[in-house]
């Protein structure tokens, strides 16, 4: 079998080495930099990300609740309602879950799930409004197993039920049920205690206070209710002890605590009235005159008197039992470990999820494996107690305080990892319910905001990049409940690591989570095994054809069935394929065999290039075909069409690669250079009404196998000069052909014509297999250097840097650079990215290789370290070819991200050799964390849908501020990723386009740099290039990612040494013109 995935590259990769080392030298590391002190997490990418309002999630929260004098001293209290409530279920079965808010004193809300990361308001929205009630919880439940989800709404006042009428609408039918309980509801839990296949329920009530004083042991008490199953309900509270029914009750769960196959209850109570403490019913079976009901609470340890709020249970050690954790106020949480069904004991402090005492009151909390890592996470909703000092009392219990986010570590501990942004701008939060609301295989959430609304946060993936998963739904039929509620889920990986889940509705704080059970599996373990232990006792278990990413639904008695992979959200993807929607459509047709012993022939050419050639303001762009012909492809306002120039550059016949936009003659219209293998092509832009191909009088169709070109001005003279980048000559030729396999410099003269002046260079370091070559200025003196970087695969004289000393030498000197300043790196080096990474002004490497390390050289003062490793850059060993690559700030937070183009290589063993390089593989994106290291954020349909990347080039082609890419697929074509806003969406940005006069700067102005302060004292520089990555044309404009800072100076350093100071702009677009100083 072929590599196809971490589990198989961990055998497999030695053998690569083995094979690769001899053909290919590892990188020389030049000197190693010093680790960077962490970043504070100010900068972070958002774990999860607030995507409200692009998802149209917009409801409103009003409510009162005035003990402490918060809604001001002459206000009264005498009544008041603390409940919060939020629900995930799919009301018209399409697949997607759908979601329920409750308002309290504003209406309600029913959110219909597009299936595309948005929601609607259903049509059935004011149907379950209840505009004249305050409502609370809620939870969607088949209360009569039609197949079809009801809605229990917990109210103060008469509860509702609506009845789901087989997705045409509801009907409350809760006084005909007889579950219109009139207490001051919470919440509410759904299961079937009695094992009859019908589920019962259980009434949480917060007591009846201010608004009964005394206590009215009616509406205070909670309410236990048994379903008879023709769609009318049994009040069986008088099983239960009526004095532990009266507690000011927040949360109640059922859960099999001992695992004898039955659901017990678990009840958290506040002990701000009827303070009775927290109970355990257990489970004992018929009997007692209906059902034997024992309060287990001190016989299990799980007594507790607290100021009990929300409620989360799960497995969190995987001991395959069930655990319990609830929130408090001021005092600490507590965390109740279960002891093999016996007892309980209290893990708050070892486990590092005691929260308090603090300021922080507990509400809302969940168990969820938010990194898909296989140990269950947790969250906790917060608001703030607020206290100045003991005699003036509190000033109120709802301020806004950050809700806190602990990541299990598996060994029993947890680690705080809120991330920074809920501390610097925190809400106050009650209530918390979580499900996959875009089916993308990573668990999201939303939360209710106190008396403001509710709020949906999308995971993104951030932490366990890569992590596998498996989405679990069971369907009960015939004994058993259709929602499966009680029923286990066990699953054994090929590790050591085993995991259960069981499924309930009704917990947290008046919540619905979304009932599918979500396992994670971190990046290697497999599950092996799956058993369900069904409510009725039945017990079914699978070994074979396990899937991974990908829900999977089980029907009791059936074998599972595989619904479909992970399905996303266009929407909400980071970078979506809009391809087709924009109008590209150009082939790639490309021919390399070299693991063939008869390969003859082949040429790796790739291109793809942006540029504005009619001054429309929009950037159009060119692709080239290789095999196939090229296209010109305008852009007409974000939508492209072929250009009716298409045929001037199209070179039909002949093997394209690379190309570049540059002005070469400074007449205001962008030119085109095209590599080739064979004769290269410029094509010079008749303003825009053609192009015309000027090659031979020019004089710089380099016949060699092209494979990227740059163009600088290297001598000031305000014209572009041109450098070529040759792929030796391999196969074609055997041994080295010094005219075909040599690089190229030509010296722009002004008149239409170039001299060949590659004789200024060292003649064997011309001849290494080039891929990419950029000018720069690496040592910051104000001239053009030149970098190269060359495959170690044939004639290895590793990369080289051309440094710029000016005239002399026989017409100019230029000095190899590369061994003193660190920049010699030896690799099959493909790509090649130059940026200003750490925000030093100087500007920084990397470029790929292939299956070795990429290699990353940080700038220091015009000497170079190799920080690859420290930065979390290196990618491999691994199966990636790296081949494009470049810096680009993709969420406008003002350091330089990173995009790599990959492919896969794919080999066996070593005894079979390689099979091929250009198999499929996701490109990868990297996330600048703005202290020297770099953390992977490569989107999850890339992962998904990995292909065979060499080419890649970015602009902001729909000028909306963030930066999208154009990626060449090996014999397939381009695809463009338009950059939705999803990271850095609430960021600003600033583009800079710059003109010279075309007399002391050249029209590109190519070389000028642009320096950007901010207010927050963060100094960014940016340098216009032309050309670099492998065989790409960026964007020439420079892009600055400015968070939420202001600019406070912004100053162009001209090629000719000249600055200009310009006033920042409010627009984010800016084109200043060189003036003469």
């Amino acid at each position: 079998m072929a590599i196809s995935g971490i589990a198989d590259l961990r055998r497999v990769l030695p053998l690569l080495a083995a094979v690769l080392l001899a053909a290919c030298a590892p990188v020389i590391p030049p000197r190693e930099a010093p680790a960077v002190p962490p970043r504070g997490p100010a900068d972070e990418i958002p774990l999860f990300l607030n995507v409200s309002a692009r998802a149209g999630i917009d409801a409103q929260h009003a409510a009162t609740w005035n003990q402490f004098g918060e809604e001001g001293e002459d206000a009264p209290f005498d009544t008041g309602y603390m409940a919060m409530g939020q629900a995930w279920g799919d009301f018209d079965n399409d697949g997607w879950p759908d979601l329920y808010v409750t308002g309290n004193q504003a209406p309600n809300a029913l959110f219909r799930n597009r299936g595309d990361g948005t929601f609607e308001r259903s049509v059935f929205n004011d149907q379950t409004a209840l505009t004249a009630a305050e409502s609370g919880g809620a939870m969607w439940v088949d209360f009569d197993n039609d197949g079809w989800k009801d809605l229990y709404v917990l109210v103060h006042g008469p509860n509702v039920l609506f009845r789901n009428l087989e997705g045409r609408g509801f009907a409350d039918v809760a006084a005909a049920a007889g579950v219109d309980n009139p207490g001051k509801g919470e919440g509410a839990a759904w299961a079937d205690f009695d094992r009859d296949g019908l589920l019962d329920l259980y009434v949480v009530n917060w007591s009846c206070w201010p608004d009964c004083d005394p206590i009215d042991p009616v509406l205070a008490q909670d309410a236990l209710f048994r379903n008879r199953g023709d769609g009318t309900f049994e009040p069986v509270s008088h099983l239960l002890v009526p004095e532990l029914l009266r507690g000011a009750g927040f949360a109640a769960s059922f859960l099999d605590f001992d695992g004898d196959g039955d659901s017990d209850l678990y009840v958290v109570n506040d002990r701000m009235q009827n303070p009775v403490g927290n109970v355990l019913w257990r489970n004992d079976g018929p009997g007692c005159g209906g059902w034997c009901w024992t309060d287990a609470s001190r016989d299990t340890n799980s007594f507790l008197l607290i100021h009990g709020m929300g409620l989360a249970v799960g497995d969190y050690d995987n001991d395959l039992d069930l655990d319990m954790y609830f929130s408090d106020m001021v005092n600490p949480m507590i965390l109740l470990a279960n002891e093999e069904g016996q007892t309980f004991a209290n893990r708050s402090r070892t486990a590092g999820v005691g929260v308090g005492p603090s300021p922080a009151t507990g509400w809302g909390t969940a168990f969820l494996d938010y990194n898909n890592d296989g140990w269950q996470d947790l969250y906790l909703a917060t608001t703030e107690f607020r206290q100045e000092t003991a005699e003036l009392g509190p000033e109120g219990m709802f301020l806004a305080w950050p809700d806190t986010l602990f990541r299990n570590e598996g060994d029993g501990t947890f680690t705080d990892v809120t991330p920074t942004a809920w501390i610097d701008e925190p809400w106050p939060a009650l209530g918390f319910a979580h499900a996959d609301f875009d089916r993308d295989g990573w668990t999201d959430y939303v939360v209710g905001e106190w008396r403001r609304g509710y709020a949906l946060y999308r995971n993104q993936a951030v932490e366990g990049r890569g992590h596998r998963w498996l989405k679990v739904r069971l369907e009960g039929r015939g004994s058993v409940n259709r929602d499966a509620v009680g029923a286990r889920v066990l699953i054994e990986t090929d590790g050591d690591l085993r995991m259960m889940q069981e499924v309930k509705i009704g917990s947290s704080l008046g919540s619905g989570n979304d009932t599918a059970l979500h396992f994670g599996f971190g990046p290697f373990r497999v599950p092996e095994a799956i058993t369900v232990q069904w409510p009725d006792g039945t017990v079914q278990r699978f070994e074979d054809d396990l899937p991974l990413n990908a829900e999977v639904l089980i029907r009791h008695g059936d074998a599972p069935v595989d619904i479909t992979p992970a399905t996303g959200a266009a929407a909400l993807d980071p970078f979506a394929d809009v391809t087709a929607a924009v109008g590209l459509d150009a082939r790639h047709e490309g021919f390399w065999d070299m693991f063939n012993p008869d390969f003859a022939s082949g040429y790796l050419g790739v291109g793809q290039a942006w540029g504005d050639f009619d001054n429309d303001g929009w950037l159009d762009l060119f692709f080239t075909g290789n095999i196939a012909d090229n296209v010109l492809f305008r852009n007409d306002g974000g939508v492209f069409s072929r250009s009716a120039l298409t045929a001037d550059v199209a070179m039909p016949g002949e093997l394209t690669g690379g190309a570049v936009f540059a002005d070469y003659d400074n007449d205001g219209w962008s030119d085109l250079y095209v590599i080739a293998q064979g004769p290269n092509r410029l094509f010079r832009n008749r303003e825009g009404t053609g192009f015309e191909d000027v090659t031979a009088t020019a004089g710089v169709g380099d016949t060699g196998k092209g494979s990227g070109a740059a163009w600088g001005d290297f001598d000031g003279d305000a014209l572009l000069d041109l450098y070529v980048a040759n792929w030796s000559c391999y196969p074609e030729c055997k041994e080295v052909d010094h005219e075909l396999a040599a690089d190229r410099l030509y010296r722009n003269r002004g008149d239409g014509t170039f001299e060949d002046v590659s004789h200024l260079l060292v003649h064997a370091k011309r001849l290494g297999a080039g891929f990419a070559a950029t000018f720069l200025d690496f040592d910051n003196d104000g001239d053009s250097d030149i970098y190269v970087v060359n495959d170690e695969l044939h004639n290895p004289i590793g990369n080289v840097l051309w440094r710029n000393d000016g005239p002399g030498c026989s017409g100019w000197c230029w000095d190899d650079a590369s061994e003193e300043t660190g920049a010699n790196v030896r690799l099959a080096g493909m790509g090649i990215a130059a940026g200003d990474l750490d925000n030093d002004q100087d500007l920084d490497l990397y470029f790929s290789n292939m299956v070795n390390a990429m290699a990353l050289l940080e700038n220091r003062g015009g000497e170079f370290v190799s920080r690859a490793r420290l930065a979390g850059v290196a990618v491999g060993p691994s199966p990636a070819v790296g081949w494009g690559t470049a810096f680009l700030d993709i969420d406008n937070d003002g350091w330089l991200d990173l995009h790599l183009a990959t492919t896969k290589f794919v080999q066996e063993t070593a005894a079979a050799g390689p099979e091929g390089m250009h198999d499929p593989y996701p490109d990868i994106l990297f996330h600048n964390e703005g202290n020297g290291r770099f953390i992977e954020v490569t989107p999850t349909s890339w992962e998904r849908n990995g292909r065979p990347t060499m080419g890649s080039a970015y602009a902001d082609y729909d000028l909306d501020g963030f930066v999208d890419i154009v990626a060449t697929r090996w014999n397939e074509g381009l695809q463009l990723y338009r950059n939705t806003g999803l990271w850095g969406g609430d960021n600003r940005s600033l583009t800079v386009r710059l003109e010279g006069d075309g007399l002391r700067v050249s029209r590109d102005a190519a070389g000028a740099r642009v320096y950007l302060t901010r207010d927050d004292g963060q100094v960014l520089m940016r340098e216009v290039k032309l050309g670099s990555s492998l065989g790409a044309g960026n964007d020439a404009a420079v892009r600055f990612g400015l968070g939420q800072s202001r600019i406070t100076d912004l100053e162009i350093v001209w090629p000719d040494g000249s600055r200009q100071s310009v006033t920042p702009p409010e627009s984010p677009f800016l084109v200043v013109a060189y003036e003469r100083q």
